[in-house]
């Protein structure tokens, strides 16, 4: 694996169109977003997209996101005449929602999808990095998070190089990511016995960098009501990633604990010495989500027995947040 520093904000001309001719070629380049590190490959290039999925060991029926730098990218592919009819100013609000780092799932054209699958999960990333990566390769990047399947997601290179380093081409070396969580996922449409039809309230698959709050407030700015919290963990298949397997794991069994910061207290209190604890109750929301996985992978490496991990409020990013360590735990405790 070739491994490049590049710079967050100016990206360098030279590692970009390297990066890039890896894309157009078939292989695979891990990548800063804005949310996580993507391992990214020609969404329209299935041997890519199939080499993302052995890196990984990624189950086949878990979808990937397509990553594009504007929304107009999309008009070959999405069934906008479809969504228009219930969202009239429905490329505003998209365009508005890409912003805030959310993924949409949205019906694809009817002349797509005889062999294809019938929704696409696609957002644009909010990264110089990225941006530069998808003008430059003038492809279509489908990335899902680059790690080996289930671990917690990568917030910075050394996160990949752990997981990936004999699986890829190349990784550009960004820094660490700001926000910390993948995107927000959320479903314009459903599919029921592979028909689909366009919701008139969005749901919400997952949640993440975008709050519930700060997407209904884009809705409400354009006119429409607001979306729904769905029940993500029990759909049979999979519109889009973190709906349906075991996530954000460490090898180190993870215990959360929910409940008052004085029964919580006292519960760590009793516990032994060779069991790590990440208090999040003296954090911002903000600080708990830009260093959630990162602190997992460094208590993994510290041979401790088990991590104990410290509930949030589920409101704003603690929404995203538990959503995550519920994933990853492999016992909750109720206090």
């Amino acid at each position: 694996m070739l491994r490049i520093s590049i710079n967050p904000s100016q990206p360098e001309e030279s590692a970009v169109k390297q990066a890039a001719n890896i894309i157009k070629n078939g292989g695979l380049v891990a990548f800063p977003t804005e949310t996580v590190y993507g391992l990214g490959a020609n969404a329209l290039n299935q041997t890519a997209v199939d080499k993302i999925y052995a890196a990984k060991g990624r189950p086949k029926d878990n979808p990937l996101i397509w990553h594009v730098d504007n929304a107009k990218t999309l008009l070959p592919y999405v069934d906008f005449a479809a969504c228009e009819t219930i969202f009239p100013n429905f490329f505003t609000l998209i365009e508005r929602l890409f912003e805030k780092s959310v993924t949409l799932v949205l019906p694809v054209l009817e002349k797509m999808s005889t062999e294809n699958p019938k929704t696409l999960a696609v957002r644009v990333p909010q990264n110089a990095i990225a941006k530069a990566l998808i003008a430059e390769s003038s492809c279509i990047i489908a990335a899902p998070s680059a790690n080996t399947s289930g671990k917690p997601s990568p917030t910075n290179a050394n996160h990949v190089a752990q997981d990936l380093s004999d699986k890829i081409d190349m990784l550009l070396d960004g820094g660490a990511t700001q926000k910390g969580l993948e995107s927000t996922v959320i479903s314009f449409c459903q599919l029921d016995n592979e028909k689909v039809t366009v919701l008139k309230t969005p749901q919400l698959l997952r949640p993440g960098a975008a709050t519930l709050e700060t997407i209904n407030d884009i809705f409400h700015l354009t006119n429409q009501n607001p979306i729904s919290l769905t029940d993500f963990s029990t759909t049979k298949k999979p519109l889009a990633p973190g709906m349906k397997y075991r996530h954000y794991s460490p090898n180190t069994p993870l215990i959360l604990l929910i409940g008052t910061q004085t029964a919580v207290t006292e519960k760590i209190n009793t516990m032994p010495k060779n069991i790590a604890v990440f208090r999040t109750n003296n954090l911002k929301l903000e600080k708990v989500a830009q260093t959630l996985f990162s602190t997992l992978r460094e208590l993994d490496e510290q041979n401790f027995a088990k991590i104990v991990v410290e509930g949030v409020p589920e409101t704003g990013l603690g929404l995203a947040i538990m959503n995550r360590l519920k994933k990853a735990a492999t016992e909750v405790i109720i206090l």
